[in-house]
């Protein structure tokens, strides 16, 4: 048995790995967040840093110098590690500009994006965002759907290029039809209006009372917001409610106004509202519709509804339990900078981890059990504590046969007892622990 297995609730708040995927790695921040989509737009690179990782990079020492190579995809994968965090390499963005630059130079599509990134952002280079337009403009005429997406962006905002709205609206098609989810997403959002939302001044004003904590003002102007038909202010309204920000903790509104968002269509109150049919937080549990919720959101890109579904396969819940399709999942949501996301895709990796516990209760009751229930799917929680429990039982039972077998039987007779095969008795034949008191 291995004891690498993480704590998974989803009610841990206190620790960085923390598998509460309603409010970590996102929070209100992103529920408010407005205009494009995110600068980075680099998913086909960081899908790249994953196959260099478990390729050339395992080739090297670490902490040594890469070794010189004419290769274009080994020079891209260098130049990555550098980058990319854990890595052979220390991270070190000059270097990584220098390897990308020689891929570049050999019209390595992956190098042109991700050189293109750094000079955008000034990362290892001196910030020039004409140098970046170019280079994507580079990677996207030879076909990457993220290079599109990025000169989609440059055309939007008029950086390093003259903003030029048919041009970014075609790229932006460009883009999604290659695609690109950050370019589905973007054409999603501007379908629903998103970046005119109803009493979006309203929702600012909340978001700044609630970064100073005054959760009593942001629940009273989310509020005002939501009753005008600000689907994301419904949503952080019910997180409020769900978590007792400045109002008495109570799920059964916070699922109330979770439905009210998802039922019009907003993929983090689908989210949400999955989420509370794991657990029956102010609803019924039922595994089905927590399926049905979340894969929907995870059908609109959005990171919570794609933790949510990879969720669902990690522990077999409604679906069957299945490692690689959670890891796929996460790997989704890590591409949009979710930290929960790319930390569990990459410790469910490694195969010698367990694939952990889906609740505290869950850790509490059967820790250091490391059997994987693959390919099976579980209804509800019952069924699968049920599994957990007849597993640890077997496995209890095996370690009493193998103790009696080798030492509990020499242990129990010298204290006094009398070894039956499973259990050490005295003999009035009261069961005991002979290695913390004797017989008589």
């Amino acid at each position: 048995m291995s004891s690498r297995s993480p704590d998974m609730s989803r009610n841990s708040t206190s620790e960085r790995h923390n598998s509460n995927p309603r409010w970590f790695g996102f929070g209100l921040v992103a529920l408010l967040l407005t205009g494009i989509a995110s600068t980075s737009a680099l998913a086909s690179v960081r899908e790249d840093q994953r196959a260099c990782h478990l390729g050339y990079l395992k080739t090297l020492k670490k902490d040594d110098p890469p070794p010189r190579t004419s290769n274009p995809d080994e020079q891209y994968c260098v130049g990555l590690g550098y980058w990319f965090q854990p890595s052979p390499l220390p991270r070190d963005p000059v270097r990584a500009a220098q390897w990308y630059e020689m891929a570049a130079k050999q019209g390595h599509v992956g190098a042109l994006v991700a050189l293109a990134y750094q000079y955008e952002k000034g990362h290892g280079v001196e910030t020039d965002a004409g140098k970046a337009f170019a280079l994507y403009q580079r990677a996207a005429e030879r076909g990457s759907a993220d290079a599109m997406f990025n000169v989609f962006r440059l055309y939007t905002t008029g950086k390093g290029v003259k903003a030029d709205a048919q041009q970014a609206k075609m790229w932006l098609d460009k883009a999604a039809a290659a695609g690109s989810i950050d370019a589905k997403k973007e054409l999603m959002r501007t379908a629903r209006g998103t970046y005119q939302r109803p009493g979006q001044d309203i929702e600012n004003t909340a978001y700044a009372a609630f970064t100073k904590k005054d959760y009593a003002t942001s629940v009273r102007l989310y509020r005002q917001a939501s009753e005008l038909g600000n689907l994301a202010a419904t949503v952080v309204l019910g997180q409020h409610y769900y978590q007792g920000l400045g109002v008495t903790k109570d799920d059964k509104e916070a699922a109330r106004l979770f439905r009210v968002a998802a039922e019009r269509g907003d993929p983090a109150g689908q989210a949400q509202l999955g989420l509370a049919y794991e657990n029956g937080d102010g609803v019924t549990e039922n595994w089905e519709e927590m399926r049905s919720w979340c894969e929907k959101s995870a059908r609109q890109f959005h990171p919570l509804g794609l933790n949510c579904a990879g969720r669902l396969f990690h522990f077999g819940m409604a679906v069957p339990m299945d490692r690689a399709k959670a890891i796929a999942l996460y790997d989704k949501a890590a591409d949009q900078d979710d930290a929960f996301a790319r930390w569990f895709a990459y410790y469910l990796r490694k195969s010698q981890n367990c694939i952990g516990y889906r609740s505290e209760w869950e850790r509490e009751k059967f820790f250091g059990m490391c059997l994987e229930p693959k390919g099976i799917t579980f209804k509800n929680s019952n069924e699968r504590t049920a599994w957990l429990r007849a597993r640890y039982n077997e496995m209890e039972a095996e370690v009493l046969r193998d103790w009696g077998k080798n030492a509990g039987g020499q242990v129990c007779t010298g204290a006094g007892g009398h070894w039956s095969g499973v259990s050490c008795y005295t003999p009035a034949g009261r069961p005991f622990d002979p290695t913390q008191e004797r017989a008589f």
